[in-house]
């Protein structure tokens, strides 16, 4: 008898987004809109959400803000937005790094 008897579950898959995605989302949140530092924010958020295509090129958008006239609103960007920001406002925020000990203490 050959194959599985496995029953596949039909859930459907949640989004897997990184700590460094979390973190990026949290700064672009505090930054203007629309701003250089909100586009690089951006562009370095799009590089790490998983599963994203070239074309998916607005990753979030916020729904509470009103878009230009000439865009239509993106409901999955709005959905990206939706869970990154449930995600930032439960997770804790990363520790800054350790400031190194430089130059070495004397003995």
């Amino acid at each position: 008898m050959p194959g599985t008897r496995r029953t596949p579950i039909g859930r459907p898959p949640r989004p897997q987004y990184t700590p460094e995605a979390i973190e990026i989302f949290r700064k672009l949140r505090r930054a203007r809109t629309g701003s250089e530092r909100w586009w690089q924010l951006h562009n370095a958020l799009c590089d790490a959400l998983p599963g994203l295509r070239p074309w998916d090129w607005r990753c979030v958008e916020n729904p509470d803000e009103p878009l230009h006239p000439s865009l239509r609103p993106d409901p999955e960007a709005r959905q990206r937005w939706r869970a990154l920001a449930a995600m930032a406002d439960r997770a804790p925020p990363e520790p800054p790094p350790a400031a190194p000990l430089w130059p070495p203490l004397a003995t």
